[in-house]
């Protein structure tokens, strides 16, 4: 999985910027893989501190946007092909993101065909939700599933 994980990952160039140290996804060797893998066994495995950048937004101001070492950006590749494989079954059909095979574009398709044309559309902006979400009901919601302790640790 991890050998996947990197594949996927080493084809976007983005995944070539450092963060903090100048470590990129280039030259990655299967011995990391497995120290990492003894690591997340061991209970030792830490992730790097990211690089900390403000981006415009649209409407002038600027938000922060954490640039996460690529090495580090495997391990989080890893669950979520696992959380895919267990999620993806139960999610609803009216779901379009952060989904295989679904965007906005078949978000808005979906719209188009059930409910007509549209006169209006409205953008909104969700980015402060996150921060109000109760994240051990979450975590509890995921531990229903998923009873393997060391890998929701990692989550």
């Amino acid at each position: 999985m991890y050998q996947i994980a990197y594949s996927k990952l080493k084809s976007n160039p983005g995944n070539m910027t450092p963060g903090i140290k100048p470590q990129t996804l280039d030259g990655i060797s299967i011995q990391w893989v497995e120290e990492t893998i003894k690591a997340i066994s061991a209970k030792t495995f830490n992730f790097q501190p990211g690089r900390r950048v403000m981006i415009p937004k649209s409407n002038g101001k600027l938000r922060p946007l954490t640039v996460a070492p690529p090495i580090d950006k495997i391990v989080p590749e890893v669950i979520r092909m696992v959380l895919e494989v267990i999620y993806e079954p139960v999610f609803s059909p009216n779901s379009h993101g952060f989904r295989p095979n679904r965007s906005c574009h078949t978000a808005l398709r979906q719209v188009k065909t059930q409910f007509g044309a549209a006169s209006y559309y409205l953008e909104g902006d969700i980015s402060k939700c996150f921060d109000s979400f109760n994240h051990r009901i979450l975590m509890n919601i995921i531990e229903e599933k998923i009873k393997d302790r060391n890998f929701t640790a990692l989550i």
